[in-house]
């Protein structure tokens, strides 16, 4: 059976693969297009604890607003000099970053926390050569006292949302089910409401123990799901606010009445 090692290898060996992944034409992480020179130092401590590999880029192209995965003198698409992301460009983004982590002493501890619970995964990140100090504070830095924000159950409910919607579960439907004791055999009817669902009440009764198994009732409401799907979407369409932590806002819903 294969161990952990022979499955991820090294970080050299990730470093190649990922290069030679996006020199195939795969398109890159919407990381990508972030302007990393107009970055905060909080912003790419949280740029350098995602999923993209800030550490396998050689240059930023201002005027194409892109990144550069091997080295260019001009930028192929519009003949202009990159940024070249050498020594000197790291020293600017370590005191940045030295200058957040001042402000806000919980910080890293608080990315690396929300990086493990997103992605089960204790490995730390791929950090530049240039920010080895900040590889050795990320390995010292403790969980936070207080929880956590959990982005992996937001996700994960915005995921089957978008899933039982797919079978003909509306949200308010999804909300009737888990508010349901008893649930019969075969199509039935609920409060009144004519035929609660096409399913049969049995794989209705599978689905709503996995819900409550999951998530629990205590914050299942319209205001959380509403919150949740509009904080998800902005998540993924809008790198920019993964970088900034923004978390989920307030629901129109909370302040009617």
């Amino acid at each position: 059976m294969e161990g952990p090692e022979q499955v991820v290898g090294s970080d050299e060996q990730f470093l190649r693969d990922i290069k030679q992944i996006f020199s195939q034409g795969v398109p890159p992480s919407p990381y990508s297009s972030v302007d990393i020179l107009k970055l905060s130092g909080a912003e790419w401590v949280r740029l350098l604890a995602s999923e993209f590999i800030v550490s396998s880029l050689v240059g930023w192209c201002q005027t194409c607003e892109r990144t550069l995965w091997t080295y260019e003198i001009q930028c192929a698409q519009c003949g202009t000099a990159p940024v070249i992301l050498d020594d000197m460009f790291w020293e600017r983004v370590g005191r940045k970053i030295k200058a957040a982590l001042r402000h806000d002493h919980q910080l890293l501890s608080v990315v690396k926390a929300e990086r493990e619970d997103l992605y089960r995964d204790g490995r730390a990140p791929v950090f530049p050569p240039q920010l080895d100090w900040l590889r050795a504070m990320w390995t010292k830095a403790l969980r936070p006292a207080s929880r956590p924000f959990n982005l992996r159950r937001h996700y994960e409910l915005a995921n089957s949302l978008h899933d039982l919607a797919g079978l003909g579960l509306s949200e308010d439907k999804v909300l009737d089910l888990l508010s349901v004791s008893t649930i019969p055999d075969g199509k039935f009817r609920l409060n009144e409401k004519g035929l609660f669902s096409k399913l049969p009440g049995q794989f209705l009764r599978t689905i709503r123990d996995l819900l409550l198994n999951h998530f629990g009732t205590k914050r299942l409401h319209k205001e959380e799901l509403w919150r949740t799907k509009q904080w998800v979407n902005r998540q993924r369409l809008t790198p920019l606010a993964r970088l900034r932590g923004e978390r989920p806002r307030l629901s129109p819903l909370a302040t009617e009445g």
